[in-house]
């Protein structure tokens, strides 16, 4: 298995694409109205790219078979496809402005520096384990 990084982010339009960064067979892309809608044209996107190898060559490259996908989102992508983080209890969680969390959400264009991309990645990171270690 060979993974490779995916990106999800959304359009000016409000769509969502979703497309390979290191595949060396070609891009991979999906396209939706949600980020779960551009995943699975994504992924059919790949299943016929795996397809047409086959067809066309009679098989498919062993580096293609089983390729393992590591998201990546942009901010916008990242609330659509978590729609239950509420943005400005994130942010206080996160230790960030609410107001400059809810215009990286909106605002396709908005600057974000790495620092504050690092910031929001690792508060998130710090929930998710803190949710691992939850028992009901």
């Amino acid at each position: 298995m060979k993974e490779i990084s995916v990106l999800i982010e959304r359009g000016r339009d409000n769509t969502y694409s979703v497309y390979s960064t290191d595949c060396k067979y070609g891009v991979i892309l999906g396209e939706g109205t949600s980020t779960e809608a551009a995943k699975i044209d994504f992924l059919n996107t790949y299943k016929e790219m795996k397809e047409s190898f086959l067809e066309i060559n009679g098989y498919i490259p062993d580096d293609f078979k089983d390729l393992v996908f590591n998201y990546r989102y942009d901010i916008g992508a990242f609330f659509n496809s978590f729609r239950f983080f509420n943005v400005s209890k994130l942010a206080e969680h996160i230790g960030i402005n609410p107001s400059l969390l809810a215009y990286y959400k909106t605002n396709k264009d908005a600057y974000i520096s790495e620092e504050q991309k690092q910031k929001i990645e690792n508060g998130i990171h710090k929930i998710a384990s803190e949710l691992l270690k939850v028992s009901l």
